[in-house]
């Protein structure tokens, strides 16, 4: 059993506390046991057969994003334990919102594979890895995600349940990491922290906090340091743009810029 998404959609606002849970029970995840080792194996198979394909194929090769990783396995072990196989979650999350509610410095587009068997042999837990990959690279959406070549980083996550062996494979085009965390929660009217709207390594040229499912606009947008927490309570998402491109013509000189989403806040009056 498999499934694509290219990317998330936020929708609306979800409760303050179902966010913080949702936070919390990702941060209480506890470290693998010795018998859960054959799913690093596995985990470890599927991004190694997730390379080889994008090689063949003139893709770069991933490297591991350890916090996507965390994150696959989080969803992975929902969908083991038997919630429904899909990209969306039981309170409408899908895997773009997911990603910015727990990567709180990732900053790109994410994309997310799913993948299900009913079986698992541990002995066999590296071949486990190669055949989901084999499959996913029989689906045209699988195949087209796990080879697009605007993806910089991966996390490949495994579970087991009830409902058997499941692997999520998160890609994302990193635009950049942030200085520091993104805070969950932000009180209306306050500045927005300088290290959540800065760059690690090199750094964008606007900023803006976007009401979640509102495409952002021009006006949106600040210089980085600048930026202050909208007055109206609500989830955002942060927004950063690049400058890539300067045109002129007889309009005079402009400015290309591209997007990209970070992570959600959750605003609250004063």
């Amino acid at each position: 059993m498999v499934a694509v998404l290219r990317t998330g959609r936020v929708g609306a606002s979800p409760a303050l506390s179902d966010i913080e849970a949702y936070r919390d029970a990702f941060q209480a995840i506890p470290p693998r046991s010795p018998a859960q080792r054959p799913l690093d194996r596995v985990e470890a198979a599927a991004m190694a057969a997730s390379n080889r394909e994008r090689t063949a194929q003139q893709a770069a090769a991933l490297p591991e994003d350890a916090i996507l990783t965390a994150i696959a396995r989080f969803y992975a072990q929902a969908l083991a334990d038997g919630a429904p196989f899909s990209h969306t979650d039981a309170q409408g999350r899908q895997a773009g919102e997911r990603v910015a509610l727990l990567h709180r410095r990732l900053v790109g587009v994410t994309a997310e594979n799913l993948y299900g068997a009913s079986l698992f042999n541990p002995a066999q837990a590296e071949k486990a890895g190669t055949e989901a990959v084999r499959h996913l690279m029989g689906s045209p959406g699988h195949r087209r995600n796990l080879l697009d070549t605007r993806w910089t980083h991966a996390g490949m996550g495994a579970a087991l349940g009830r409902t058997g062996l499941v692997i999520v494979q998160l890609f994302t085009a990193r635009a950049g990491l942030l200085l520091t965390e993104m805070p969950l929660v932000l009180t209306a009217g306050t500045p927005v922290p300088t290290g959540c709207q800065q760059a690690a390594a090199g750094g964008f040229d606007g900023v803006a906090l976007v009401p979640a499912g509102r495409n952002p606009q021009a006006s949106d947008f600040t210089s980085p340091g600048m930026l202050a927490t909208p007055t109206e309570a609500g989830l955002y998402q942060a927004f950063y743009a690049h400058a890539d491109q300067e045109m002129t013509n007889e309009s005079g000189r402009s400015v290309i810029f591209s997007l990209h989403p970070g992570p959600l806040v959750q605003v609250t009056a004063p």
